[in-house]
């Protein structure tokens, strides 16, 4: 996951969630890694955080408590989902969430 804050980082946060299926069909989700902005010295700073991750599904989600997303009403924040070197997702021009769902192993076609 790779980031760049926006000028008020202060309440951004991210989740990424691996999703499982069980015996009953219903779908949850299991915590991979989170984190929180609480310190406003993070404004307008890269955040690069690798993970190893096992073939499923997931869903990556990210949070704005201000409701301005990271880009563009207060800098030019964003983020990126990579893997194996390939960009999967990227986004930045939210309002209180995004979230981006994917599927690992990656298909050749992504």
């Amino acid at each position: 996951v790779d980031l760049v804050y926006d000028s008020s980082p202060v309440g951004v946060t991210w989740v990424l969630n691996k999703l499982e299926l069980e015996n009953d069909g219903t779908e949850t989700e299991s915590l991979i890694r989170f984190f929180t902005a609480t310190d406003s010295s993070l404004a307008n700073l890269p955040l690069s955080t690798e993970l190893c991750l096992d073939d499923g599904n997931y869903v990556f989600n990210i949070y704005d408590g201000l409701g301005d997303g990271i880009c563009c009403d207060d800098g030019e924040g964003s983020y990126a989902i990579v893997v194996n070197d390939q960009q999967i997702a990227k986004g930045g021009d939210f309002e209180f969430q995004d979230a981006v769902n994917f599927s690992l192993p990656l298909d050749v076609g992504e």
